[in-house]
């Protein structure tokens, strides 16, 4: 009874730090999404922090504290040249099937008239 209480116990010893870990993790993942920080944001204001209060907020990262609006300016900045690059891939033209289809039929006259002169040249 002694042994498993005392199993009990480590156990519980070496799975709190891991647990309370995750619980730090799963708040931090929550900041990805830059849209429910926007809306953290847009609530204190509405609870009555002042802009400046606001430009003073950090989050705690693994490397530091990161200053809330340059990590919004920084997300942003990411995401616009995302988009940018996105943007510049749709715009370059791809040889579709329907150009090859177009091509072939514009081609066929032309094929046509070879066949037929090269029939017709050696009679």
């Amino acid at each position: 009874m002694k042994f498993k209480l005392i199993l009990c116990l480590l156990l519980l010893v070496f799975t709190a730090p891991l647990m309370a870990q995750s619980v730090v993790v799963d708040q931090r993942d929550q900041f990805r999404d830059i849209e429910n920080l926007i809306k953290l944001i847009e609530k204190a204001r509405e609870n009555g922090l002042s802009d400046e209060e606001i430009k003073q907020l950090n989050l705690r990262e693994q490397g530091g504290d990161i200053n809330v609006m340059e990590y919004i300016e920084a997300f942003r900045l990411k995401k616009r040249l995302k988009d940018q690059k996105l943007q510049a891939f749709l715009e370059k033209r791809f040889l579709t099937v329907t150009d090859i289809f177009n091509e072939l039929v514009n081609m066929e006259p032309e094929q046509l008239e070879k066949l037929r002169e090269e029939l017709t040249s050696d009679y």
